[in-house]
């Protein structure tokens, strides 16, 4: 027996759940569903693309696009070859999106046809890649130069590449920054994606009878690392939006049952205002994240008052840790209001004081 089979990496874990749930929902996107087998074979056919294509262990792979299907396709055949995906900010003129492809050596950058314009004219400055990639979802004409990776991926096989992949070994350079420097390149391994995964099931209840919205940007940690994967890893059924609209979000809360949805308290706040709210069912949702700011004690007791029986999560970490550290429980939102909450299972905190000395306990 391969030895390919006892490992556990980013790629197992569709192949995993492939073999547990079979034809069980994994992704809905628009008009494609996709069972946990559909799954498997199409990150395995990515891989198989990207072989084909020279891309090789440790080798790049830039994505420039909004919320589908394809982005854990791609994430999760880039693992099984030993590839790095960089997921790239959609919100980025095309400079600062050559500056992250360069820096971080991208040898196929993958583009949406919506987000193409933003790059077209900065062609020339992409001194890295060697292959271009296509993602016709609204029907666009592919630019001379480019793949339709739809159409290639769809001539490719669904066996899983046989390759030895190391726990330790990268699999996703997100870039982050502050206001005065240029972006940095976290580099995120499997294992410690494995171990942020394992914290966000146990600490978030995460179950395979969940059916979860997924809105918010996948480009961004939090959306991709603290619910997606990890519930895909779970047998949970995930619906796919291509972006975080509120009334797209109540829409689909009612069409497919949602017991579980992640969003900043800036679009909550959007849902609970706007004027069709009321006109859909959402009985079904028990289980809420946040993240990125605190969410002010009157839009919690106004969230647990219109979705009865509902429990909140609040999510603190960082890009670099994968990204959460913290995560603040339903029991305690209101009596620790504002708070960060606690360690997440397999993250340990300390204190220091200014001058970088560790405090005792207490």
């Amino acid at each position: 027996m391969s030895n390919r089979m006892c490992r556990d990496t980013i790629g197992d874990i569709s192949r995993r759940a492939a073999s547990r749930y079979r034809d069980k929902t994994a992704i809905v996107f628009r008009d494609v569903t996709l069972s946990f087998t559909q799954l498997e074979e199409e990150a395995c056919r990515f891989a198989n693309l990207m072989t084909k294509m020279g891309v090789g262990r440790g080798d790049r792979v830039a994505i420039d696009a909004y919320n589908s299907h394809y982005y854990p396709i791609c994430f999760l055949g880039l693992a099984k070859i030993g590839a790095v995906q960089v997921p790239i900010n959609y919100m980025l003129n095309g400079e600062e999106i050559s500056y992250i492809v360069n820096h971080s050596g991208a040898k196929v950058f993958i583009v949406e046809d919506a987000l193409y314009p933003a790059i077209e004219a900065h062609r020339q400055s992409f001194t890295s890649v060697r292959k271009w990639g296509f993602i016709p979802l609204s029907g666009a004409a592919v630019p001379d130069g480019f793949f339709d990776l739809g159409r290639e991926m769809a001539a490719m096989l669904t066996q899983e590449p046989d390759l030895e992949i190391g726990a330790e070994e990268i699999v996703q350079i997100p870039y982050t920054s502050g206001t005065e420097s240029k972006p940095k390149g976290a580099m995120l391994s499997h294992r410690a994606l494995f171990s942020q995964y394992l914290s966000c099931i146990y600490e978030g209840e995460y179950q395979e009878g969940d059916v979860s919205i997924h809105a918010l940007p996948l480009f961004h940690c939090a959306q991709l690392h603290c619910f997606l994967t990890p519930l895909l890893y779970v047998g949970a059924q995930n619906v796919i939006l291509h972006r975080a609209d509120p009334l797209e979000m109540i829409i689909n809360i009612e069409k497919y049952g949602a017991t579980h949805m992640f969003a900043p308290p800036t679009v909550w706040i959007g849902i609970l205002n706007h004027p069709e709210f009321k006109d859909y069912n959402r009985s079904t949702l028990k289980k809420a994240a946040y993240g990125a700011s605190i969410m002010p004690v009157e839009i919690i007791r106004q969230l647990s008052a219109t979705f009865e029986g509902l429990r909140l999560w609040n999510y603190y970490g960082q890009t670099e840790m994968g990204p959460a550290a913290t995560i603040l429980r339903p029991e305690d939102q209101v009596r620790k209001a504002g708070s960060a909450g606690r360690p997440v299972l397999n993250v340990e905190t300390r204190l220091m004081d200014d001058d970088g000395n560790f405090l005792p306990a207490g």
